[in-house]
């Protein structure tokens, strides 16, 4: 779930770690000794003030630029926002949340100096896929299926692509006739690289669906002549000296004999 949500830093620059640390262990916290006022209140002031970006910078990213994810922020230096009632700060988190390739992203702002303001876009990053199974399925099948998925090794795993993927996995056996596909994804943390996942694609095609018995209604043409022309279509062969008995929803099949 996407959070939009600005903290402000105190202006120790020791505290940040201390506040980690904290939630960790509270008993070996060192506290700050000062406090910046004016940064605490910053958007708790009644008038809006104007206040100029100083300075920017991005943690959390191991894979993207920090330069690609300003832009994309729309954040820069140089640029005025007003505290409080500006919306520069959720506008930039809504544009980075949007690339999907974050499950968090937030704002700090790190420093006041007057009317100076440095700023921390803190983004966490979503796994990236290292290796990926199709399971309960035979290996020709696989191998098949594998292109068809659309995952690629070391794209970052989003709902979209599992969604894609269960598609793809669900049309590829419609197709060959099964009709009752169940197929599930199982993420597992890959511990041999960092930040990524193996992706399980568990595959129950089901039973092969056939038809039984093609009936027409209301034809002038000879049924098996047009039987024949269904080429997509294979009836359910049937060998055995006795007529079929089978009854259709809207009319009554022929019988045929080996003589026809």
């Amino acid at each position: 779930m996407q959070r939009l949500y600005f903290i402000l830093i105190l202006f120790v620059p020791a505290f940040f770690c201390s506040y980690e640390v904290q939630a960790q262990d509270k008993d070996t916290t060192v506290q700050p000794n000062t406090l910046d006022p004016d940064l605490l209140n910053i958007f708790n002031q009644k008038t809006p003030k104007k206040y100029k970006i100083a300075g920017i910078k991005v943690t959390g990213n191991n894979f993207f630029d920090e330069a690609l994810l300003l832009s994309v922020s729309s954040l820069s230096v140089g640029e005025e926002i007003t505290i409080p009632g500006g919306d520069n700060f959720s506008k930039a988190i809504t544009k980075l949340w949007s690339q999907n390739y974050f499950s968090d992203v937030a704002i700090y702002i790190t420093r006041l100096e007057e009317n100076s303001i440095y700023l921390e876009i803190n983004v966490t990053e979503r796994p990236r896929l290292s290796r990926f199974f199709l399971r309960n399925i035979s290996k020709s099948e696989q191998d098949d299926l594998g292109p068809k998925t659309g995952l690629v090794i070391g794209r970052v795993v989003t709902e979209n692509m599992k969604r894609s993927a269960i598609d793809a996995v669900n049309k590829f056996y419609f197709e060959k006739g099964f009709r009752n596909i169940k197929t599930s994804i199982e993420i597992v943390p890959d511990t041999a690289y960092q930040n990524s996942v193996i992706l399980n694609l568990y595959i129950d095609k089901g039973y092969k669906v056939k038809i039984n018995n093609v009936n027409f209604v209301n034809n002038s043409i000879d049924e098996l002549k047009l039987k024949r022309q269904m080429k997509g279509t294979k009836e359910m062969t049937r060998i055995t000296p006795h007529p079929t008995v089978d009854s259709g929803g809207l009319a009554n099949p022929g019988k045929y004999t080996f003589n026809e």
